[in-house]
């Protein structure tokens, strides 16, 4: 059982260094460009996405390749916080927390049937929306705690930060949107 714990923990992290190390020896001259655009996703708080493909548009990348990037990373996070949802539920205080608000929303799920269909797509456009709050990590925990599973917690998310960084990297290049 610990082998899968631990798993679950590193896979996620490894594909996401298993793309830095192709960028590294087959794009050494873009590898710069890539390590700061995850940096500003990652360290920016408020509007990470935004600021981190407008640094790569900054830079010279094309900004599809930096919305597809992006996107890229925003579903490894997601993929990370959909497998490890559990983990929070051995927090304590935090944790009993957890279980108690997914027991009740799976009571409430159980009684508006038409809201499980709705929870896909629902999950979806609320990453896709550039706004706080509403990115990967939030919108995952969300999914799980609407009683989506990992797998369909993680593709909604992915979906909707794909759209996301495509609406950002398009209003960005267009100078419609500025920072």
């Amino acid at each position: 059982m610990r082998l899968k714990e631990i798993t679950k923990v590193v896979c996620p992290i490894l594909h996401v260094g298993l793309l830095f190390l192709i960028i590294y020896l087959w794009f050494p001259s873009y590898y710069d460009k890539f390590a700061v655009v995850v940096a500003v996703d990652l360290f920016e708080v408020a509007t990470g996405e935004i600021t981190s493909i407008a640094a790569g548009i900054g830079m010279g990348l094309n900004p599809i390749i930096v919305a597809v990037f992006v996107s890229y990373i925003e579903s490894s996070i997601s993929l990370f916080v959909a497998v490890n949802f559990d983990l929070l539920k051995k927090l304590p205080k935090a944790g009993e927390q957890i279980i108690k608000y997914e027991n009740r929303m799976k009571t409430y799920m159980e009684t508006k049937k038409w809201l499980k269909s709705a929870g896909f797509l629902g999950i979806s456009v609320v990453a896709a929306i550039p706004f706080y709050g509403t990115g990967a990590v939030p919108s995952t925990i969300l999914g799980r705690l609407l009683g989506l599973g990992w797998k369909k917690s993680w593709l909604a998310v992915s979906m909707g930060t794909f759209l996301r960084s495509m609406l950002i990297s398009l209003l960005l290049y267009l100078g419609y949107l500025t920072i």
